[in-house]
């Protein structure tokens, strides 16, 4: 009698898929100078995915290891725009130059696809043929295959890795180091007595004259140009972000100009 085992996919299973295949994104990413954050990686159970999926375009199979990758007619043209985004200040560019970011984006795309199947961690890992069908039976509910789905902008691509391969890929997040644990939280800082010996500069508004250009010209010395605000009024001290800190009366101290603060109004 022929059976089929039934395989649930735990979240901690899904969790270290993901962790695996989004340390190689990531280092993809690296590789190609694109910006990790803006690429999403999502796993779930292959059967989760049911009626959404691309033409299948590309299987590996490794022994026991298989996966499916399968992507839209315009992933290598947005994988492309991502890699050498448009400058409309310079002109179109020639024929070879397309050629040529054509060819670096189909490198790219190829780099990603052997990253995802973990190319450089596996032993006996999957090699490339062109899908002559999808995964079939691996999209069957209780397969223990998983779906990953990469997106950035426009560009999407599909992953199906059938159970064998989830299975190693688990392995494999089981043998990596564990993340050093988090540090104490810093102690509280005082900040009034990290701050008390920085120097600041505070001006002092002393007052302020309109003269018309022709009298400017004519000024010599001798004359006096009279202020706008009044001896007996207290002048105002600014923050050096310009806010008004508090105000005092003019004076002298050991043959300086000083200053006298008033205290402040209740």
């Amino acid at each position: 009698m022929a059976y089929r085992p039934y395989r649930l996919l735990g979240k901690s299973a899904l969790a270290a898929v993901q962790e695996v295949l989004q340390g190689a994104l990531a280092s993809w990413c690296a590789d190609w100078g694109l910006a990790a954050a803006d690429w999403s990686l999502h796993c779930q159970a292959a059967a989760d995915g049911a009626g959404s999926w691309p033409l299948w375009r590309q299987r590996r199979v490794g022994g026991a290891l298989a996966l499916w990758y399968g992507w839209g007619e315009d992933l290598p043209f947005q994988l492309q725009k991502q890699l050498f985004p448009p400058e409309r200040s310079y002109a179109q560019p020639s024929e070879s130059q397309a050629g040529l970011a054509g060819e670096g984006a189909a490198a790219a795309l190829a780099a990603l696809l052997d990253a995802l199947a973990g190319l450089a961690h596996l032993p006996g890992a999957p090699a490339a043929a062109e899908a002559e069908s999808g995964p079939g039976a691996e999209l069957a509910p209780g397969s223990g295959a998983v779906c990953a789905v990469l997106r950035s902008g426009r560009c999407t691509l599909h992953c199906v890795l059938n159970s064998a391969l989830a299975d190693a890929l688990c392995a494999l997040a089981r043998q990596q180091p564990a993340k050093a644990a988090p540090l104490a939280p810093l102690a509280a800082l005082q900040y009034s007595a990290v701050l008390a010996h920085v120097p600041l500069s505070l001006p002092v508004a002393v007052g302020q004259a309109r003269v018309s250009l022709g009298n400017l010209r004519t000024l010599a010395p001798g004359d006096v140009i009279r202020l706008d605000s009044l001896a007996d009024q207290p002048l105002a001290v600014a923050a050096p972000q310009g806010g008004i800190l508090f105000a005092g009366y003019l004076g002298l101290a050991q043959q300086s100009v000083a200053l006298e603060v008033l205290p402040a109004q209740a």
